[in-house]
C-alpha cells in the first residue's frame, strides 16, 4: 500500500452527513475540528474488533468463574451439612 503522507480522503459524502458531523464537533467539548473528530473516530473504529474480542474473553472468564464459585458453594454447603450432622450426633451421645 502506498504511503500518502498519512492522509485519508473520502469522496461522495452526503452534505447532510457532513453537516451532522460539523454539528457534533461544534457541540463537543473535546474536539475542535472535523479532522480531530474524524481522526479519533476512525482510530477507535480500527481497534473495535480487538476490544470486542477482549470483551468476549472477559465475559467467558466471568462465566467460568461464576460456574466454579457455584460448584464450590454447593460443595461447602454439603460439608457444612455433614459437620452439623456430626455435631448433632456428638451431642446426642
Amino acid at each position: 500500500m502506498k504511503n500518502y503522507h498519512n492522509e485519508l480522503k473520502i469522496r461522495g459524502i452526503d452534505p447532510a452527513v457532513i453537516a451532522k458531523i460539523d454539528h457534533m464537533v461544534e457541540s463537543s467539548p473535546v474536539f475542535h475540528s472535523r479532522n480531530a473528530y474524524l481522526k479519533h473516530y476512525i482510530e477507535t473504529l480500527s481497534v473495535l474488533n480487538v476490544l470486542q474480542e477482549q470483551e468476549d474473553k472477559y465475559t467467558s472468564l466471568i462465566d467460568t468463574i461464576v460456574l466454579a464459585l457455584t460448584h464450590q458453594s454447593q460443595k461447602l454447603d454439603r460439608v457444612l451439612s455433614m459437620l452439623e450432622g456430626i455435631k448433632r450426633d456428638g451431642q446426642e451421645e
